[in-house]
């Protein structure tokens, strides 16, 4: 049994709207678990892409290689945070070179080799700035695309085209919709939205919450979604550790 277009519409549309309403308003405190997700996405697109294109086209064992190597990249990007806060600088700094290519458009930006370059010099520059400026790249990131994923589980119902922008902004034709009064207004919530959800995390939902994997004084016990002020207990150097189960051991 299937179910019909719209049944499914619905229900896309609902895991959309909860999962942008979450990841706008906790994309810190969630990080963690945010940045598992798209590591799994990442590197299970990339080997799906790579057994199906280059090695072997079976959609089943592209399949199991993108998901194996997927599960592999979720727990390091759960981990080890910061390579989804180098992503997610990359992807939104990636998307804002395309709108601006799309804007400025001319013989230069039309050259593939050029505009490549481009695209590239923005999202390695993105990944870096996210990384110096961790906590305001992270808030600012996931308010953005935690917006963009709602409205565009809206969308499905709505259909006013706002969840297809993307792809005027890849062919560069951004500028050549045709911007009805609803399709302005689905723009202009998702920018008030965004700036709402970034607001709510700076002052309520990451306020005082630490992500860090390692403190400066030694091993801290990683929490899958950050924490309050950090207990002292979990603040021990990691040597002062070693020292006193050497000296336990001794009696």
């Amino acid at each position: 049994m299937s179910l019909s277009p719209l049944a499914t519409d619905i229900l896309i549309s609902t895991a959309c709207l909860i999962a942008g309403v979450v990841t706008t308003l906790f994309g810190y405190r969630l990080f963690r678990v945010i940045s598992g997700c798209v590591g799994f996405l990442t590197a299970g697109i990339v080997g799906y892409a790579i057994v199906y294109y280059f090695i072997y086209p079976s959609f089943l064992a592209s399949l199991i290689v993108g998901c194996i190597l997927g599960g592999f990249a979720g727990i390091i990007f759960c981990y080890y945070f910061v390579c989804g806060v180098f992503v997610f600088g990359s992807y939104i700094a990636f998307w804002t070179a395309l709108v601006l290519i799309s804007t400025i458009g001319g013989e230069f930006m039309d050259e593939d080799d050029n505009r490549d370059v481009i695209l590239i010099s923005f999202a390695l520059v993105g990944g870096l700035l996210s990384l110096r400026f961790r906590k305001l790249s992270i808030t600012i990131c996931s308010s953005i695309l935690g917006s963009y994923v709602f409205f565009a589980g809206m969308d499905l119902l709505a259909k006013t085209g706002f969840y297809q922008l993307y792809l005027s902004i890849l062919d560069r034709t951004f500028f050549n919709n045709t911007f009805t009064p609803a399709l302005i207004s689905m723009i202009v919530f998702w920018i008030l939205l965004a700036v709402l959800g970034a607001f709510v995390q700076n002052r309520l939902t990451a306020k005082g919450v630490e992500l860090e994997n390692f403190s400066k004084k030694g091993f801290k016990v990683p929490s899958f979604f950050g924490r309050k002020e950090d207990n002292d207990a979990d603040n021990v150097p990691l040597l002062e550790v070693i020292t006193y189960i050497e000296d336990e051991s001794t009696y």
